[in-house]
């Protein structure tokens, strides 16, 4: 019995050990103990709070479709271009069932901070000369 404590007790100890070393080195974590500001945003990136504040944007989660059966923010649709979803179509789609894409914009979101593919999506948009205001 004694034996068995001693193994927990040092297994606690060691998933404490790397628990600490991936929060040091994960990609996330400034923000996870301090919020963003303005001064920390790149180029077309938005602050949630502000975005959640304004009227009439199209969220779009860009996650894997299992992650947005997960959780994802009121009314956003899923198109997981990683998944082979075809981001204009689902606009397309939008605007037929009469969402206005230019009345506010589009939010483009993925799995972090971190994550690349929001910030790809929104270069190809502008590439394409949609018109659209498209955030991050």
């Amino acid at each position: 019995m004694k034996r068995l404590i001693v193994q927990l007790l040092a297994l606690s100890v060691a998933v404490a050990v790397v628990a600490m070393l991936v929060r040091m080195v994960h990609p996330d974590a400034a923000e996870l103990g301090e919020a963003l500001t303005k001064a920390d945003l790149g180029e077309g990136e938005i602050l949630a709070r502000d975005a959640l504040a304004m009227d009439k944007l199209l969220w779009v989660d860009l996650r894997p479709h299992a992650e947005y059966e997960r959780f994802h923010v009121d009314g956003a649709i899923n198109v997981s271009v990683l998944e082979g979803d075809d981001l204009l179509d689902a606009f397309f789609e939008q605007q037929m069932e009469g969402v206005d894409l230019y009345a506010g914009g589009v939010v483009l979101y993925c799995a972090s901070t971190e994550c690349g593919e929001s910030h790809r999506v929104r270069s190809e948009l502008e590439e394409l000369g949609t018109g659209m205001t498209v955030y991050v």
